[in-house]
């Protein structure tokens, strides 16, 4: 019975970035990403800001 060897080399690539471009993204484009999907947030809204009581 033989017996086979096998010895790989590891990777010569560094890990797999699969949210990378997200964060970039949400980092560069916060504020326009809230106004777009919560327009009530922005200073122009319909809604005047209301005090503390």
């Amino acid at each position: 019975m033989a017996i086979n060897i096998v010895l790989e080399k590891p990777a010569e690539y560094g890990g797999t970035d699969y949210d990378g471009l997200w964060k970039k993204m949400i980092h560069e484009l916060f504020e326009e990403f809230i106004l777009f999907f919560i327009p009530e947030m922005s200073s122009s809204g319909r809604l005047p800001p209301r005090g503390l009581k």
